[in-house]
């Protein structure tokens, strides 16, 4: 029932449209915010196909930031000493080193929850061109990033992704940076749109002092006590079992700057990261 539920609107509209196909889009490409004079593209996947699996996220558009020019897993683990330009430095799950010569992809001694070479570089492989609009996913839940991080992409194009839909979620590791370089106005636009991802509950103390909703990851009893002494509240989906497109408060700001953050024990495809 829950599943049926999720396909009014615009999700059962374009799985019709989009029927035959994966229903994976480029939305927009252009070069990373990131740096490293890389080129990136914001891709849309899963809209055409079948309500996904997933246990934790639920029924979702997933969106991705991936570079034009590697797949996803080199991209990542900084090929050729070249840094991803899809995912920022300061986020401490990424691979992307230059001494990385294993070119055996399933062995890939990454720290990130993310399998790149899975349904990343499907994506990857996959995507058509489409032009995104104010309702492109009106009525739907769209997750911001769930491969690569969405400070890498413009805020605008995000904006525009997200205006009209039901709900969505976003995190970014990046949210340092954006806090030291956005000015005023756009630091608010940004923590509209996304969650600061921190590991520890004194990074989650020095993000929210900048204004922003915190995702954390918990790695022990003690974190938890922290993370509460804070306000924070432990993720729904161990709570009470809601997935996310059921529940969507990982959505920054966007109702309001006093709903709690939110915290989680670690897990993960590696067992220690969480969104």
């Amino acid at each position: 029932m829950k599943q049926e539920a999720h396909q009014t609107g615009f999700m059962r509209e374009y799985r019709e449209s989009q029927r035959g196909t994966d229903g994976t889009t480029v939305l927009w490409t252009g070069l990373s915010a990131l740096g490293g004079g890389a080129e990136i593209s914001v891709i849309a996947s899963r809209a055409g196909r079948d309500p996904s699996a997933n246990p934790k996220t639920g029924d979702a558009v997933q969106i991705a930031i991936l570079e034009t020019g590697r797949k996803p897993q080199e991209a990542y683990k900084g090929s050729g000493g070249v840094i991803s330009s899809a995912c920022p430095q300061s986020c401490p799950h990424l691979a992307g080193r230059a001494d990385d010569d294993d070119d055996d992809d399933k062995k890939d001694p990454s720290p990130c929850y993310l399998k790149w070479w899975e349904a990343p570089t499907a994506t990857f492989g996959a995507a058509a061109r489409r032009v995104v609009t104010e309702r492109t996913f009106a009525d739907a839940y769209v997750r911001l990033g769930y491969a690569g991080d969405p400070s890498a992409a413009p805020l605008e194009v995000l904006e525009v992704i997200v205006k009209g839909t039901k709900r969505h979620t976003g995190y970014t590791a990046d949210w340092m940076r954006l806090t030291a370089e956005c000015g005023a106005v756009d630091l608010l636009r940004w923590q509209y749109l996304l969650m600061a991802s921190t590991n520890s509950p004194q990074e989650a103390a020095i993000a929210q002092s900048m204004g922003w909703r915190t995702f954390s990851c918990s790695e022990s009893a003690e974190d938890d006590k922290a993370y509460k002494a804070q306000g924070a509240e432990l993720c729904p989906n161990v709570s009470h079992n809601l997935t996310c497109s059921e529940c969507g408060k990982c959505d920054g700001t966007r109702r309001g700057t006093k709903l709690k953050s939110i915290f989680i024990p670690a897990h993960g495809a590696q067992n220690n990261y969480t969104n």
